[in-house]
């Protein structure tokens, strides 16, 4: 099928879009005809921005904006040096292999600042390890032969949020943790992150409504257990201690310790539960249960009944200090048995004689 038998069948398609090679070398044969060819047929099915044309040619790419200065240009590179400010202001892109981009990655940032967009190329052979690699980069798009895999990593990465944080933290979980090279398809390494390890958060990444963050080059954890504002002081007092719902009050239970994870399920009335874990603030706490995370100011603290248990509670900062604790040491897991009527007149009958 010749360009222009393509184009009249894709007309009236204007969501079908096309990427074009000029594969000559303007060493050996100083004609233009090929690049004047495709201009003609570009224009003639007014096709200029339904585009994209790439080459290793810096010669052919000159011709091309001369002859159609609005069209989307890339110079496809195998090395650095052939990345100069000759070429640059006359492209749109960079099409660069993909090993250049992992010896060189601020290749990316420096294009950028220059307005101009990054692509990627490869021998792909949907290498896990290369294409965990490039999700992680703010390339603007991978060339390949396996198009349902780079749509795969797209679908994963697409509705992401990306935000810098920069802070340290502790990972407050009671078991080790698997770490993984991208949130987005999250398959885990052999990588761990142990209960009490100091870790540097550098990013948030928020997908398919959870956190998670980047803790060093292509290692992410999940947030859930990380702690950026809690110390271990201002959670000993509650440590091992139970909690129970306030009198009266619906409290709702999430399943991960984020506003957004809100789930329709409630925390049972009258009963105890172990508190498992932390996440928050000291001023704005969630707990962790067996069924769930809640929030602390929406709960009783119940096991403050002895004085080395208000000694160390009277020991927290003040913004840590949660006054809705339970002061009766009874169980609201036994059930209180129903007095009968006799019972009852029995029970008035002393009081009035």
């Amino acid at each position: 099928m010749s360009l222009n038998e393509l184009f009249k069948h894709y007309k009236n398609r204007p969501n079908t879009k096309f990427v074009l090679e000029t594969k000559i070398d303007h060493s050996i044969n100083p004609s233009y005809e090929l690049e004047d060819k495709i201009a003609q047929v570009v224009k003639e099915y007014h096709m200029e921005n339904r585009i994209m044309i790439h080459s290793f040619s810096a010669a052919s790419l000159f011709h091309l904006r001369e002859s159609m200065p609005h069209a989307y240009l890339i110079l496809i590179v195998g090395s650095l040096r052939r990345i100069n400010f000759s070429i640059l202001p006359q492209v749109n892109a960079v099409n660069a292999s993909s090993d250049i981009v992992q010896e060189h990655p601020f290749l990316i940032h420096w294009l950028h600042k220059l307005h101009k967009q990054l692509y990627v190329w490869a021998e792909m052979d949907e290498s896990p390890a290369l294409w965990h690699w490039l999700i992680n980069r703010n390339v603007d798009g991978v060339v390949t032969n396996f198009p349902a895999t780079g749509f795969k990593y797209k679908l994963a990465k697409s509705g992401t949020k990306k935000y810098a944080i920069n802070r340290s933290g502790i990972y407050f979980g009671k078991t080790k943790t698997a770490t993984m090279m991208n949130p987005y398809v999250r398959i885990k390494e052999k990588k761990f992150v142990y209960p009490g390890q100091k870790i540097n958060v550098t990013y948030g990444v928020r997908v398919d409504d959870r956190l998670y963050y980047q803790i060093a080059e292509k290692t992410f954890i999940s947030a859930e257990f990380v702690n950026l504002d809690l110390r271990k002081q201002d959670i000993a007092p509650y440590q091992n201690k139970k909690i129970m719902a306030k009198p009266d009050t619906q409290v709702a239970l999430y399943s991960y310790p984020d506003n957004q994870a809100k789930t329709n399920k409630l925390l049972p009335a009258n009963k105890l539960f172990k508190i498992q874990n932390f996440n928050g603030s000291p001023k704005n706490m969630w707990l962790y249960t067996k069924l769930g995370w809640v929030k602390a100011n929406q709960i009783l603290f119940y096991g403050f009944f002895n004085k080395q248990a208000f000694k160390d509670y009277k020991k927290l900062p003040r913004v840590s200090h949660y006054t809705n604790l339970a002061l009766l040491t009874y169980n609201p897991n036994s059930q209180i048995k129903e007095q009968t009527f006799s019972e009852k007149q029995k029970a008035i009958n002393r009081i009035i004689y």
